[in-house]
């Protein structure tokens, strides 16, 4: 998904240069789909790992497991988000995407992850 025309009448460069990633678990209403328990949410199905834009718009969307960890399934997210946009020079995340993977994938590709302390809750995605 491609938003120049938006990004333009925003007054912003057409590329980014920040994304903010973070997940969101959904329940699956098949009874033969892939799916996992994300245990602190108590939801079975599966996980949405977004990246956005500074506008919220949507960059990369990857699906998972709901029992997928933030950080594991940063790691795909991140790679694909980087490669769709090279100008992309910091992803921000919530404090779910911490830990030694996440490190590790911050020196495996040419770009920050920045962890901020706050929680990006309740800010755009909304299920439906």
């Amino acid at each position: 998904m491609e938003c120049h025309g938006t990004r333009d009448s925003l007054r912003k460069s057409a590329q980014p240069t920040v994304a903010v990633i973070d997940s969101q678990s959904m329940r699956t209403g098949l009874a033969k789909s892939v799916k996992g328990i994300d245990g602190g949410k108590k939801i079975k199905g599966i996980k949405r790992h977004l990246a956005v834009d500074s506008n919220g718009f949507p960059l990369t969307i990857v699906i998972s497991r709901a029992n997928v960890h933030d950080s594991k399934g940063a790691i795909g997210l991140a790679i694909d988000t980087v490669c769709k946009y090279p100008t992309i020079r910091l992803l921000k995340a919530d404090n779910g995407y911490r830990g030694p993977l996440v490190k590790k994938l911050e020196r495996g590709i040419a770009c920050g992850i920045g962890v901020c302390e706050i929680e990006f809750r309740h800010i755009g995605i909304q299920a439906d």
